[in-house]
């Protein structure tokens, strides 16, 4: 159908007919931006007449059902008093499945709580593999210093590959401590890392992956479970999280996220790709699937790989994404986390002796994909900005 309609395209500025398209090959048409505000009005209106708390669930579920399936509803629902109407449901119930439907709902609307602190307060972990577990003592030690989980003291938390299994790890319902994530990782060195050559060099001219895709993705399900990453939000102590993949656009690579909360000005304000509807183990398998080391991760139709090729130091989009959450507020608390680089000083004689050097393709590739991944221009010009 695609290529039928581009070459329409290019012909119908030279007089030619429009094809004719079988009708069983038409989508029939959307509901009208009428029909879809008549509707959102009606399940809000709903809220107001309901007494019961597994109505009122009820009633919550469906407008959450209402507005994942049009994200394009969620601007007017925020318009016509969506948001205090939720709010008002949180604070007067006493059953505690009404308060998380609610919160649910709230941050899939987009809204967020004021800062836990006087001001935001963030946390962003680069991607780099299995050097993660460096990330993992540094949380340690923040931990020890203020005698909190991770998740409490921060508003925003963001990562990519092995930021996004740290974070997946540490949100309820998982909960995991610091130190059974490092024990996730131990286990995955064994149990997924470890194979032959011949095996790893058969299986990436087949699938592209050299380690086992399928044992990874099992694994996962096995640590975090099948929750999804907004039901993440129902926990009004969890903070904002977002974890990033790359994504193919025409004829460039987009970086996409999987956030647990939704965008407040619908998709009139969509600045990235985005959903709040995957799974915990699905945003983690998108995030952590480097090329020629996993596959890509299909999730709905769309092929999912490392979020580091786009995007290896992701807290410039966190504090694009702390903005929009929290436009009134000012960021008291920036902590972004590496993973290690060695870098060693070179002189001008050093680099005149390289140049001299042949280089090899595999050479030029391995440099491509440094700067691809490279961390440290992002914290090089956020550390001169921010004060």
């Amino acid at each position: 159908m695609s290529k039928v309609w581009d070459w329409w395209d290019y012909l119908k500025g030279k007089g030619a007919k429009a094809p004719k398209v079988p009708k069983w090959k038409l989508k029939p048409p959307g509901p009208t931006k009428v029909e879809l505000n008549s509707l959102t009005k009606k399940y809000l209106a709903e809220l107001y007449f309901t007494d019961a708390d597994f109505v009122l669930i009820k009633k919550m579920d469906l407008l959450f059902d209402h507005l994942t399936m049009h994200p394009e509803a969620v601007q007017y629902a925020v318009k016509i008093g969506c948001v205090d109407k939720l709010l008002d449901i949180r604070h007067r119930a006493f059953a505690n499945n009404v308060k998380q439907q609610a919160c649910k709902l709230l941050s899939a609307l987009g809204h967020a709580d004021p800062p836990k602190s006087r001001g935001v307060r963030i946390l962003s972990i680069d991607g780099g593999g299995m050097r993660g577990l460096s990330v993992i003592h540094m949380l340690k030690e923040i931990e020890s210093l203020t005698q909190k989980k991770i998740i409490d003291s921060f508003d925003l938390i963001c990562g990519v590959s092995t930021g996004a299994i740290i974070i997946g790890c540490m949100l309820p319902p998982v909960n995991m401590t610091l130190q059974q994530i490092e024990n996730v990782y131990k286990d995955c060195s064994t149990k997924v890392f470890d194979q032959s050559t011949i095996i790893g060099t058969g299986r990436m001219l087949w699938s592209h992956g050299y380690y086992d895709t399928m044992a990874w993705e099992n694994l996962l399900k096995s640590y975090v479970g099948d929750a999804r990453l907004i039901d993440t939000a129902k926990h009004e102590t969890c903070p904002k999280v977002f974890a990033v993949s790359s994504i193919s656009v025409q004829s460039r690579v987009a970086p996409f996220i999987f956030r647990n909360y939704g965008n407040p000005k619908g998709l009139a304000g969509l600045d990235y790709y985005g959903t709040y509807s995957a799974k915990i183990y699905e945003t983690i398998r998108a995030s952590s699937a480097a090329p020629t080391i996993f596959e890509e991760m299909r999730i709905d139709g769309i092929p999912h790989m490392d979020g580091g090729i786009v995007l290896n130091n992701p807290t410039a989009l966190a504090i694009h994404e702390a903005k929009n959450l929290w436009p009134n507020e000012q960021i008291s608390c920036l902590v972004s986390c590496g993973t290690g680089l060695h870098d060693p000083v070179m002189t001008m004689e050093d680099l005149r002796e390289l140049s001299q050097q042949a280089t090899s393709w595999k050479a030029i590739l391995d440099k491509i994909c440094a700067s691809a991944t490279d961390t440290e221009a992002v914290h090089a010009a956020l550390n001169n900005l921010l004060d």
